[in-house]
């Protein structure tokens, strides 16, 4: 017969609540409980009865099993509740898995439950173990505190305080101290912290933080190899799909900077948080290409880009979606084909008339930009036509209509006065650039003949 433990007189004083998608598991739980001495113990099946428990009662434990079943899981109804403020900085949050993999452990320290309780759970294990949860959790309250009220630089020199008194909690502290250190722009000091920790142990989360640090710094290739790193053991770190793409983009790997969008994707859970996070980076690829793009430092052939388009509507990020497939047809407004595919693309995306509307004034606006930069050299205001050109190159860099019209406004300029060597250079590299875009293989000739007696 087995001995029953005392009850504990700090259960007897909390609220519980159970999650779990198994009527039997609740019930074990609950009379786990109970023998730990505690009363007040709440129950919910799935996500949903879950957070409206949450939102009607303040529970000093939650005990949840991290799959429960179709819809959302114990990590997503985590975030959610944490995003909503249904939980107290003193709650505690236990996460009930069959195993607990790395994929249940990335993203910020924010987001991680207290702890993981592996089953088949036991009395005596359930009762030491949020003891323990309790005693940390009291101890590193002050930290918490001033991580939740946005005072980074006073968390930081509490976890400098705890980590010089208390090692148990070592690798938590670190992290939020690194998690602090970033956001307060110490990077230098988080780089290295990152790296003392990787020496002693492959932290996911220290790869994952260095692996954004150098992409900082421009270090894209040591960025995508730690990245890739991370990926392999966690293929659910939503947040490494971003950075993993950010970095493709940079690195000029477009097809596969496509792939990861569409891995993440993939990934689309039904919780609110998430579904920022996957709108966070649909955005964050979004504006880094339209970067690239615009400074011409990219060799993406246009529909490749009008694909990425596509793959950031499907992420629900029709805004950048929209401007990318603009810039195709700024540059390429006479290719009938390419229209159509832009079309295409956002009939699929439920947005034919005001995708049509677009494209339509999209294209008229190139068309009068270029007329405009002609006409004012045709009336004898060669610099103002020249200034429009350039105006519209920003826009529209690799339009080869425009790249050779303004390479024509500048020789004709140098013709007519004394040759400026700034101009000549630029009227070199728009005929070069308008080769690359497949522009008219004779006028560029005639252009680069014009051009070459100026030398």
């Amino acid at each position: 017969m087995p001995v029953e433990s005392p009850p504990s007189s700090a259960f007897s004083k909390q609220r519980f609540l159970i999650v779990d998608d198994f009527d039997g598991m609740r019930n074990i739980l609950g009379e786990l409980l109970r023998r730990c001495g505690g009363h007040q113990i709440d129950m919910a099946a799935n996500a949903e009865e879950a957070l409206t428990a949450l939102s009607r009662n303040k529970y000093d434990v939650v005990l949840c099993d991290y799959h429960l079943g179709p819809g959302r899981n114990g990590q997503q109804v985590l975030e959610e509740a944490r995003a909503r403020n249904l939980l107290g900085l003193s709650s505690i949050w236990a996460m009930i898995t069959a195993e607990k993999t790395s994929d249940m452990v990335m993203g910020a320290a924010e987001h991680q439950p207290d702890d993981y309780l592996v089953k088949p759970l036991t009395e005596a294990m359930l009762q030491t173990r949020l003891t323990r949860i309790a005693a940390r959790k009291s101890t590193l309250f002050a930290i918490e505190s001033a991580v939740r009220a946005k005072e980074y630089p006073k968390a930081i020199q509490l976890c400098d305080q705890r980590l010089k008194e208390d090692q148990a909690n070592d690798a938590h502290v670190q992290r939020l101290r690194c998690e602090m250190l970033v956001l307060t722009g110490n990077f230098t000091e988080a780089k290295a912290s990152f790296e003392s920790l990787l020496a002693l142990r492959d932290f996911p989360w220290a790869m994952a933080g260095l692996a954004k640090l150098c992409f900082r710094d421009g270090h894209y290739a040591r960025a995508k190899t730690l990245l890739g790193q991370v990926l392999e053991g966690n293929r659910a770190f939503l947040e490494g799909y971003d950075w993993m793409a950010r970095t493709l983009i940079q690195l000029g790997e477009w097809q596969a900077a496509q792939e990861m969008l569409v891995r993440a994707a993939t990934l689309l859970p039904h919780s609110l948080s998430r579904q920022k996070s996957l709108g966070t980076l649909a955005r964050h690829c979004g504006e880094e290409l339209m970067s690239k793009l615009h400074s011409g430092s990219h060799d993406l052939p246009p529909c490749g880009t009008l694909e990425l388009a596509e793959t950031l509507m499907q992420l629900g990020n029709k805004d950048v979606g929209s401007r990318l497939i603009q810039f195709v047809v700024r540059n390429h407004h006479e290719d009938e084909s390419l229209l159509r595919r832009a079309q295409g693309i956002f009939d699929q995306a439920q947005m034919t008339e005001e995708g049509a509307g677009i494209l339509a004034s999209t294209r008229q606006a190139t068309i009068e930009t270029m007329d405009k930069g002609v006409r004012l050299a045709a009336q004898g205001k060669l610099d103002e036509g020249i200034d429009v050109m350039r105006l519209a190159r920003t826009l529209m860099p690799n339009n080869p209509r425009l790249l050779l019209n303004l390479a024509y406004l500048l020789i004709t300029q140098m013709e007519k006065s004394s040759k400026h060597p700034d101009n000549f250079q630029e009227a070199r590299r728009c005929i070069d650039s308008a080769r690359k875009s497949n522009a008219d293989p004779q006028r560029c000739g005639q252009l680069q003949a014009r051009l070459e007696k100026l030398a």
